[in-house]
């Protein structure tokens, strides 16, 4: 008799597929100071001093807006158990005398929703 075995390790991958293709298909909900060309640092600042952890996806695009860039960073984990690894989101504002970077960082446990971890700014 044959052995039936898990298809746990397959949600993962289909896990991360979703949340690309949620995030491609999210409205912009962002309010009128999120980070467009002609948005300042000073306004990047004073929208990122109300992140806090645990913020999920959707409070982050209402606050700050679309992302310029996303990233999925692998956690290490072996590829048969179930993971999300780290999704990052960069915010790039003005500066007056270069460009910064807002990275903001969502983890999440798998089969649970991303939520905020940590940010940082990061000097271009």
């Amino acid at each position: 008799m044959p052995t039936q075995r898990s298809h746990m390790h397959s949600s993962a991958p289909s896990w991360t597929a979703l949340v690309a293709a949620c995030l491609c298909a999210t409205p912009a909900l962002a309010q009128d100071a999120a980070p467009e060309s002609g948005a300042s640092l000073a306004q990047g600042e004073k929208l990122a001093a109300s992140l806090r952890q645990g913020m999920s996806i959707d409070e982050v695009l209402k606050l700050l807006g679309k992302p310029q860039q996303t990233a999925l960073q692998s956690d290490g984990a072996a590829p048969n158990l179930p993971s999300k690894g780290t999704l990052q989101w960069s915010y790039l504002w003005n500066g007056a005398a270069k460009p910064a970077r807002l990275r903001v960082d969502f983890t999440g446990q798998p089969l649970e929703p991303y939520q905020v971890s940590s940010w940082q700014w990061i000097a271009n």
